[in-house]
């Protein structure tokens, strides 16, 4: 775009400016020495700025030639021109701008001194005809750092997670997954032997039942959001139980994008295995029989901690946090982290945390 206009219009500077805090993109200058008084003129987040104040621009109308609506002896006594037209030796200008419904996106601004004169009907037609192009431009960088601001907070969320989870995408490609749940997708396909097995696939195999219910989800979360536009929660929607294996389970969640709502959202799948002492007498679920340091590293492990984490955490070094965790399995007769997640969830947690069960939206709406 930049070289575009260029060739094509007279200009000073040209000045893309993108929303703060939200876009998390810097400005963009087309003259270097002039980025420092366009990034003072983002960080105040524009509370100067005379020609967004009068100038009608909104998601109906996408570009405008400031000097329309403002005149140019109240441009020269504003704050504004003293700031940022003054010292780039600004005088006119031109904007066209991008917007996502009723977000804005970004601003592309065209600058002219005094001498190259106020923008011709030809040129604003120009600029016209430009805007959809600038506009499919920053959707498309808007959709790449949301994508990229999602993939780091799911990460960070999954990891932090006790109990197994899987991420989809709006369209069920797998986008993230842990170690517990690639283990709990092998026990519901193959039954309680896959514990003490070692799988020869890096990615899970999503059981079928689950996987293919999450279409019928998508025209409820459609329908919450054109029913009343909004923020969305995350929303759990429905929990499936394993036909033949007691206490295992799965919930299905929606993750709604938590920047600029461009994306759909994801699904999060997450997994429970309550092993129950009455159906497996060979468990312990004393954990008296611990030790302090083993119940210790049994809850961070139980948080899904790896040995190196739970030695940082403890204090302790990789060896004797694997040494005391072997000993954690022994007296409890467990042959995975994820049993002891569920054992330590069954013996800790309220009665009734993880009994419940939904088939309809709930709470999708602030």
């Amino acid at each position: 775009m930049f070289n575009l206009v260029k060739t094509r219009i007279r200009h000073q500077m040209l000045f893309v400016a993108f929303l703060p805090i939200k876009f998390e993109l810097p400005c963009m200058v087309s003259v270097g020495r002039f980025k420092a008084v366009c990034d003072d003129y983002i960080r105040k987040n524009n509370k100067n700025d005379i020609w967004i104040k009068r100038s009608p621009i909104g998601p109906d109308i996408k570009f405008v030639r400031h000097s329309d609506y403002t005149p140019h002896g109240m441009l020269r006594r504003s704050i504004f021109y003293r700031q940022v037209l003054k010292p780039v030796n600004g005088e006119y200008g031109a904007s066209i701008t991008a917007w996502h419904g009723t977000n804005w996106l970004a601003t592309f601004t065209v600058m002219k001194n005094l001498a190259q004169g106020d923008f011709t009907d030809e040129e604003m037609q120009m600029l016209a005809g430009w805007q959809v192009h600038f506009e499919a431009v920053a959707r498309r960088l808007a959709c790449a750092k949301e994508d990229r601001l999602d993939d780091q907070s799911l990460a960070t969320f999954i990891w932090d997670l006790p109990t197994s989870v899987l991420i989809l995408d709006w369209d069920l490609a797998l986008r993230h997954h842990n170690a517990a749940a690639l283990e709990l997708c092998n026990v519901w396909r193959q039954g309680l032997t896959a514990f003490s097995k070692k799988s020869s696939h890096r990615t899970p195999r999503i059981p079928n039942e689950i996987l293919n219910a999450i279409p019928s989800l998508k025209p409820q979360i459609e329908a919450a959001k054109l029913a009343r536009p909004g923020p969305l929660k995350r929303v759990e929607f429905q929990t499936f139980h394993h036909p033949a294996i007691e206490g295992l389970s799965a919930k299905i969640y929606f993750i709604p994008s938590k920047t600029l709502s461009l994306s759909r959202g994801q699904f999060l799948i997450q997994f429970n295995y309550q092993k129950s002492s009455a159906s497996s007498p060979g468990v312990s679920t004393d954990l008296s029989t611990l030790s302090r340091r083993e119940r210790k590293v049994a809850a961070e492990a139980a948080r899904g901690l790896t040995n190196n984490e739970i030695g940082k955490v403890l204090r302790r070094s990789p060896g004797t946090v694997k040494l005391q965790l072997s000993q954690v399995f022994k007296k409890l007769n467990l042959k995975s982290r994820v049993e002891l997640a569920a054992l330590m969830a069954a013996t800790l947690a309220p009665k009734g945390r993880f009994s419940s069960s939904s088939n309809k939206v709930v709470d999708v709406l602030d």
